[in-house]
């Protein structure tokens, strides 16, 4: 096989793996529809990748990821520096403030929420770990986008700015504004522009390059936000994306 050949194998389990992890349990016909590849190839790929583990089957012949992702998964998040830093700051901005803790690193041109703690007055939005969501939405996102480079800036732009509530920043202009708002706070507040009734405060997490290699949020209901609490949960964020940033320099 050719390294060119064996690149694209590469890249075609890869972009099977990350179908099957958005989809519950996909049949061969249902995977092979949607990488508009045929039958003969797509089962090739899935009985290799089950065969090593890293996919396994339902009782229904639908695919789901296997056991090795699971481990891998597992060492990865144990051995991952940036998790281990956060840990303590989502436990104390949990602890301290009694809302959601939110960590969420740049994934392309969306957000990944890779950590959280619960709020201890029970649900609000569902916050799973994994969830992508748009960048240009939400305090996690436009901290993220503040410090990443013009490419990406452009390329959420390009993509339409979808409008999710009254609140939500939907125009060029209005995203530009909120990242110098960003960078000259090291903080930013969003409310209700991702869901109803929900505000978000986070700070980014730079890097030696100043770029954001993560944010560090507080989210909670807007019924309980004065501007006694969001001016010191303001302050609660960069201190603990501060700290994030020393552990990991």
């Amino acid at each position: 096989m050719s390294r060119r050949a064996g690149a694209q194998t590469v890249d075609s389990a890869l972009e099977l793996l990350d179908l099957i992890a958005n989809y519950k349990g996909v049949t061969l016909s249902e995977v092979a529809r949607l990488l508009g590849a045929t039958t003969t190839k797509t089962h090739r790929l899935l009985a290799a990748l089950e065969g090593k583990g890293y996919l396994s089957r339902t009782s229904g012949k639908a695919y789901e990821l296997g056991p090795k992702l699971l481990y891998l998964g597992h060492r990865a998040s144990r051995g991952n520096q940036l998790l281990r830093a956060a840990a303590p700051v989502l436990d104390h901005l949990s602890e301290t403030t009694g809302e959601t803790a939110l960590l969420a690193v740049r994934f392309g041109a969306e957000r990944l929420i890779v950590d959280s703690r619960d709020s201890r007055f029970g649900p609000q939005a569902a916050w799973p770990h994994d969830a992508r969501l748009p960048l240009h939405s939400g305090a996690l996102g436009i901290c993220l986008l503040s410090y990443a480079h013009q490419g990406i800036v452009a390329q959420v732009v390009a993509e339409g700015l979808t409008e999710f509530t009254s609140t939500t920043v939907s125009s060029e202009e209005q995203l530009r504004e909120a990242m110098r708002s960003v960078r000259q706070n090291g903080s930013y507040a969003s409310k209700g522009s991702y869901v109803e009734g929900i505000y978000s405060i986070a700070a980014p997490v730079l890097g030696t390059n100043r770029e954001a290699v993560a944010a560090v949020s507080i989210v909670g209901d807007l019924v309980r936000l004065d501007e006694k609490k969001e001016a010191g949960f303001h302050e609660e964020v960069r201190k603990g994306a501060a700290r994030i940033a020393a552990y990991l320099t």
